[in-house]
């Protein structure tokens, strides 16, 4: 026989956890500023070969988008408004679960996230392409 829970939100407090790192990581944008993270290069591909990785710009542009700086974002990283809409439809598939007790994702949510995931990555690939193209050849 299942357990049951005493708790509506869950029998683990793991659950938690990718939730309340997606609040923190989404809802950063409204009390950081760019000007808050550390001009060093904190990128170790960049400091090794002096070139951007796929995710350069990205932390900059997640405290851009919340305050409606799309544009300063998209320049940052072009990708980088995908990234945070997957992020945050994960977020909302996250706190959906934990409030209702839904434990498992269904084979339907499986495959967006799949073909959701699989557009970011194609997309931040092809960010990356872009910026050395433009760093080698113009």
């Amino acid at each position: 026989m299942p357990k049951k829970t005493s708790s509506r939100f869950g029998s683990k407090w793991t659950d938690f956890i990718p939730f309340l790192a997606l609040t923190a990581m989404l809802g950063a944008g409204f009390y950081f500023h760019t000007s808050h993270l550390p001009t060093f290069k904190i990128c170790w591909f960049k400091r090794a070969f002096d070139l951007d990785c796929a995710g350069c710009g990205l932390s900059r542009a997640f405290l851009l988008i919340p305050k409606g700086d799309w544009v300063q974002a998209l320049k940052l990283n072009g990708a980088s408004v995908l990234v945070y809409g997957f992020f945050f439809i994960f977020w909302i598939d996250q706190g959906y679960r934990l409030i209702s007790g839904i434990r498992s994702v269904s084979s339907r949510l499986r495959l967006i996230y799949k073909i959701v995931g699989t557009a970011v990555i194609v997309a931040l690939f092809a960010n990356w392409v872009g910026k050395l193209g433009r760093h080698f050849f113009l």
